[in-house]
């Protein structure tokens, strides 16, 4: 009777795992900048967009960037998540962008939620967006030894 039991659950969960939406990967580089005025002049058709902030008052800063809404009928089209430290303390700037191949859904809500060592930061689109089938955006973090990243984006 328990290997009836094992077998059946181990079935469910199969089962479940294979009916699990699957999500789109998030590209990202990573680039160590000094100054957003020399990226912009290196590439004269970004235009920066920001995005609504809500920044915690204590190490480790939490931050959370947020652009568009949720609307009725979108799910999760991307996740990504990253963990980076370093021995000294850096500025450090984080390309993204979605789909990472291809076509993606039309995007509806982005959401980033940040933790790092300092509270000097900011997050904003350079290319795409809402209510297009790709976003590029850049998470900027200065003077930090360690930075934390899930993002998430919704759409249809």
């Amino acid at each position: 009777m328990a290997r009836f039991h094992i077998t059946l659950a181990c079935i469910l969960l199969a089962t479940a795992c294979a009916a699990a939406p699957e999500h789109d990967q998030i590209g990202l580089s990573v680039e160590v900048i000094d100054d957003i005025t020399e990226y912009l002049a290196k590439y004269p058709e970004s235009e920066i967009t920001p995005l609504r902030v809500v920044v915690s008052p204590i190490p480790p800063f939490r931050t959370r960037y947020v652009l568009g809404t949720r609307v009725k009928g979108d799910r999760v089209l991307a996740i990504r998540n990253d963990n980076v430290f370093y021995p000294t303390r850096r500025d450090i700037r984080l390309d993204l962008h979605y789909p990472q191949y291809g076509t993606g859904g039309i995007v509806t809500l982005i959401d980033i939620a940040v933790e790092q060592s300092s509270d000097l930061g900011r997050a904003y689109i350079v290319a795409g967006g809402i209510g297009q089938r790709q976003i590029k955006f850049v998470v900027e973090a200065r003077d930090v030894y360690h930075l934390s990243t899930n993002t998430t984006i919704y759409g249809y």
